[in-house]
């Protein structure tokens, strides 16, 4: 044991400070968040990414975002997010949703759902942006 410290070398403090401060923030946690914050939360998220490109970053906050099985509204939100956006954007976003998967963060049924919900909706939203565009001329 440190003699300045009861709880040993600073190594052994530094992990149980992390892991102490890890824990109180999931129990922190709300029980559950509304389809509705959990949209809003992933929007400020996706939106945080583009501006400043940090996956670490991001995927942290995905981790503790995750409710469960809602990370699918996580897919969906980026996915309607980026949509219009630029080529750039949505390779950035293509690129985050292949980290999550590949750190085991994001799982391919939670991708395959909110993926599938946005290929729901693509007829309608295909004739929308073509009538965009028609008005743009």
């Amino acid at each position: 044991m440190s003699p300045t410290s009861p709880w040993g070398t600073g190594s052994c403090v530094n992990l149980w400070l992390r892991k102490t401060r890890r824990s109180a923030r999931l129990d922190y946690k709300q029980a559950a968040l509304s389809e509705e914050e959990m949209e809003k939360r992933s929007k400020s998220i996706i939106e945080e990414f583009l501006h400043i490109n940090d996956y670490k970053e991001v995927s942290h906050c995905v981790e503790e975002l995750d409710q469960g099985e809602m990370l699918d509204v996580f897919v969906r939100v980026g996915v309607e997010t980026t949509l219009e956006r630029n080529q750039i954007t949505r390779d950035h976003v293509g690129h985050l949703f292949h980290q999550l998967l590949q750190a085991g963060i994001l799982s391919t049924s939670q991708f395959f759902k909110g993926f599938s919900e946005t290929l729901e909706i693509a007829d309608d939203m295909a004739i929308d942006m073509s009538c965009e565009i028609f008005y743009r001329l």
